[in-house]
């Protein structure tokens, strides 16, 4: 258990290096700085998905209305295995330092080319 908390505080750590910048950028209006549990809440803007946000930066999240949260947030899981953290922190890493706008031509592409993905066990 010991081992797993200093994991888990460590990339949490690194979330807090790269996420601020998406906040500057207005890409993300807010994510669970406070909570620094195993998963990670993002808050888009209000008129932007918060999964297709993720999916345009190549992050497989759950979208925030399977939980009660609004359709602009969406979250990550934290406590996956080595290499998913190592796909994971150098996506949101570009994705926090692209310009907003290049951001949402990017969220644009993708809810063109895709439909709602919907929770496999929400029928």
């Amino acid at each position: 258990f010991g081992t797993a908390c200093a994991a888990l505080e460590s990339r949490w750590d690194s979330l807090d290096e790269i996420l601020p910048s998406c906040l500057e950028n207005q890409v993300l209006l807010d994510y669970n700085k406070e909570h620094r549990g195993p998963l990670l809440w993002i808050t888009a803007p209000a008129a932007v998905d918060g999964l297709k946000l993720l999916a345009a930066a190549g992050i497989l999240g759950e979208p925030g209305t399977n939980f009660g949260a609004g359709a602009n947030s969406a979250r990550v899981n934290l406590v996956g295995s080595a290499s998913s953290w190592a796909l994971l922190l150098p996506r949101l890493r570009q994705l926090c330092a692209a310009p907003a706008r290049q951001v949402w031509a990017r969220v644009e592409a993708a809810r063109a080319a895709a439909p709602a993905r919907r929770h496999p066990f929400v029928a």
